[in-house]
């Protein structure tokens, strides 16, 4: 998980290029969480995550190819070029750029002025995948997210229960059903 980069708790990865990570042959049944970068409660700043592949033929999920987020930031970045794809099901491949979890600790995910492009996945969420609750809101604000494919749900976002969207440019994104 992180395939390219772990970072919980208080960790801050700061002005880093994370690419060409994660698998292009992948053949498990167990999930995987984050091609590129897994941000556990850490922060993810000024960084660009591009190239990061998920590809599975068997039934374990895969979240988020470029960065699956639980309970952490990620500000000033862009993340392109990821892709999402697992052969067996498009129900086990969300999040083409980013896959954001509602996740268990106090502290509530935030992406902002971040660039989210160019992304594809077999499942919901082509950009973003985001996936909230009542007490733990992420909060999407001020991002560009364009130019993104899935091939299910949501081609630039797919929002899942309590998520506030505020300030963003959504465009030219394009899904194979809603959205």
């Amino acid at each position: 998980n992180g395939m390219g980069a772990y970072i919980y708790d208080y960790g801050t990865l700061r002005n880093c290029v994370i690419r060409n990570n994660g698998s292009e042959t992948m053949s498990t049944t167990t999930t995987i969480y984050g091609g590129g970068v897994n941000v556990n409660g850490g922060t993810l700043e000024n960084c660009k995550v591009y190239g990061n592949v998920l590809k599975n033929d068997k039934s374990g999920d895969l979240r988020g190819a470029g960065v699956y987020m639980s309970d952490g930031r990620i500000v000033d970045c862009e993340i392109y070029g990821n892709e999402n794809y697992n052969s067996y099901s498009s129900s086990n491949s969300d999040g083409g750029g980013l896959y954001i979890s509602k996740g268990s600790n106090d502290k509530e995910s935030v992406v902002e002025n971040t660039y989210v492009h160019d992304n594809s996945s077999r499942g919901d969420g082509g950009g973003m995948y985001v996936n909230g609750n009542s007490n733990r809101r992420p909060n999407i604000i001020n991002c560009r997210i364009e130019n993104n494919i899935s091939q299910s749900e949501g081609g630039g976002l797919y929002l899942s229960n309590h998520v506030n969207v505020v300030g963003c440019n959504i465009a030219n994104n394009t899904s194979s059903s809603n959205g």
